[in-house]
């Protein structure tokens, strides 16, 4: 999953992938309010939706390589690239016969089987690769009121088959079929202690999703240094949640329903230029995004009191996009020492949203009647919107090149999406424009042939930016607004010494995160910092290889304090952890032992305690996340 990439300089990866930050940005949101990636993921070039990562489409079996870009890569990728990218590559079709085969197992029921065939299907001409991974697992929480001890059980399945066909032009053109499900359990505990990990709630935490990808390259050399790509990708996935809408052991509120479904279609052009002095690529996108939610479920309206009753709401939701961008990057190189890369990128954007929201009371109420059904009146109704935006986002950078070192000083502009929110209890839709940031960063590399040096300096200014906002104590009374601007700075350092038989690695990010403007309702959130956004992460690794098939790595990982809420009010604590891996290799089998979080350490990401304005309006249950506990296991590869 996603978590490979987890304590990268900078990066912190959630439990289970369903979050994670980047230079203290989060993928969903400073306020979480967004199902739009603040950093792209992009798996064999095809985007992932937050649907799709949710299915697993992040999986690692049969890859070739994965990359982590850091910053704002809005040139080439347009929207909701504020942070960076994920990029993750699986091998492609070879011409020639091999294959691979794996099983594993691991604590807590932790099993998993692989395999990938690759075939020449016609000499020089038709090659293909088939691939499937199964992960399945119960977890380590257990639920106290319906007796489940696989409350956090997990299973996965991903299945893709590859075709490349060598063109008579000279051409070649690959076509590429993927399947993720996955079914998950809670990802979260509500015992109060970090090593407890308990459930009390009556009904057991599930969600299924589902995605399917369909994409096609067509890659033609046109000689004298040019060269045509063409990507199209069509992407469709479905999630269904079923949950304890009150969160307790006792019956009050029953099940919660979530079903969300999406699709992705999108086609891309990249004219490519190179020789010794020039690096061109001219580029046309555009695709449609569609996001589908039904939310079904009993709301503890206050009646006075302290007392509540269940009241029916379903809240159905749909959201559209369509997107055509121009861009054009060129790298020109001066002389053997300076170059220079300018890039811009014209993006139309078009967002549709509509919203329809349906309450019913479920309990005669006497005289009390009148007051629930002008309430659920006033809130209910059908809201629709839409906006179209031009926006242009300019890239300038300076190289400079001396020897072994290599110096880059970039500006950078990004932005995320504009759209349409919904207030329900004024039963109004007001739009919202995009957010932009400005981004400044310093680099410096020294490529060794034993030593690799490398370090970054960035700042973020983020102005615009989209917000949550309560505009009275009503729940159902708020709105996204473009209220705030903020900032970001800080750093990355990376560094790999390779001394014989061992080699050691340092990785250490440094990141600060304020609001400058941030006001709501009462609250103001001026100087206060993001959350999910530790301030500093550290990654040490040390390899041995006594023999030369054996190879030990041990791994120390330090993330510091985070803030989980815009309040600062609740806090994740400082986390060090180790993990150990050994790998040897006997002829065609790779042979490999792991133990994760080697001391045990337990710690509580995010404190869901329960409040008093949660406990008064009708939810008193807690919902806390925790890392892992320890994990032990084993796993045997086959290669021919």
């Amino acid at each position: 999953s996603i978590a490979v990439l987890n304590a990268r300089p900078n990066v912190q990866i959630n439990r289970g992938g369903e979050s994670f930050s980047v230079r203290g940005i989060n993928n969903t949101g400073v306020t979480g309010f967004q199902r739009d990636n603040l950093a792209s993921i992009l798996v064999d070039d095809v985007f992932q939706t937050d649907l799709a990562v949710a299915a697993g489409s992040f999986d690692v079996w049969d890859s070739e390589r994965t990359e982590l870009l850091l910053g704002p890569q809005s040139t080439t990728q347009g929207i909701n690239s504020l942070a960076g990218n994920f990029l993750l590559y699986h091998i492609a079709p070879r011409f020639q016969s091999e294959g691979a085969a794996k099983l594993g197992i691991g604590s807590f029921g932790q099993r998993e089987l692989g395999a990938s065939l690759n075939r020449e299907l016609e000499a020089g001409k038709l090659a293909g690769r088939l691939s499937y991974n199964k992960e399945w697992g119960r977890g380590f929480t257990t639920n106290a009121t319906t007796g489940n001890d696989a409350a956090g059980d997990r299973n996965k399945d991903k299945a893709g088959l590859t075709l490349t066909k060598r063109l008579s032009d000279g051409s070649e053109l690959s076509v590429d079929g993927k399947f993720h499900r996955l079914t998950e359990g809670a990802p979260y505990v509500q015992s109060l202690e970090a090593g407890a990990d308990e459930l009390t709630e009556n009904v057991d935490y599930d969600q299924k999703t589902t995605n399917y990808q369909l994409s096609a390259r067509h890659k033609k050399d046109l000689g004298g240094g040019w060269r045509n790509d063409v990507i199209a990708a069509f992407s469709s996935s479905r999630q269904t949640t079923r949950s304890d809408a009150d969160g307790e052991a006792a019956d009050r509120l029953g099940v919660r329903a979530d079903d969300a479904s999406d699709h992705f279609a999108s086609v891309e052009n990249l004219l490519k230029f190179q020789n010794d002095q020039i690096k061109n690529v001219l580029g046309f996108h555009s695709h449609h995004y569609r996001l589908d939610d039904d939310h079904k479920f009993l709301l503890p309206f206050p009646v006075g009191g302290g007392i509540t009753t269940p009241v029916a709401v379903e809240q159905l939701s749909k959201r559209s996009r369509i997107t055509a961008a121009l861009f054009d990057s060129f790298l020109y190189r001066i002389n053997e020492n300076h170059s220079v890369n300018v890039g811009a990128r014209l993006e139309y954007l078009h967002n549709k949203f509509g919203a329809t929201i349906q309450g019913d009371r479920t309990a005669d109420l006497g005289g009390g009647n009148a007051t629930v059904d002008n309430y659920l009146r006033s809130v209910s109704g059908t809201n629709e919107g839409g906006s179209g935006n031009f926006i242009l986002l300019p890239r300038a950078a300076y190289l400079l090149d001396f020897g072994a070192n290599h110096l880059g000083a970039s500006y950078t502009r990004a932005y995320r999406t504009g759209g349409v929110s919904v207030n329900r209890r004024r039963a109004s839709a007001v739009e919202y424009n995009p957010e932009f940031t400005d981004n400044y960063e310093l680099s410096y590399k020294l490529p060794l042939e034993d030593f690799l040096f490398s370090a970054n300096g960035f700042y973020t200014n983020w102005a615009a930016q989209q917000v949550q906002v309560q505009l009275s104590s009503d729940p159902f009374d708020t709105q996204v607004t473009n209220a705030s601007r903020s900032q970001i700075f800080g750093g990355e350092l990376q560094a790999r010494r390779q001394l014989g038989i061992q080699a050691a690695t340092l990785g250490l990010g440094l990141t600060r995160t304020r609001f400058k403007e941030f006001t709501s309702g009462t609250t103001n959130y001026a100087g206060n910092e993001f959350p999910y956004a530790p301030r500093y992460t550290v990654h040490l690794a040390h390899e041995i290889r006594p023999v030369a098939p054996l190879t030990l790595t041990t791994t120390a990982r330090l993330l510091g304090k985070s803030f989980t809420n815009a309040e600062n009010t609740r806090s994740a604590p400082s986390q060090v952890q180790f993990d150990f891996n050994g790998q040897y290799s006997l002829g065609s089998f790779v042979i490999e032992g792991f133990v994760n979080n080697v001391l045990n350490r337990r710690y509580r990401l995010v404190d869901g305690t329960a409040t008093a304005a949660s406990v008064a309006n009708g939810y008193p249950a807690t919902y806390n996340r925790v890392n892992s506990p320890r994990e032990l296991g084993a796993r045997v590869t086959y290669l021919w």
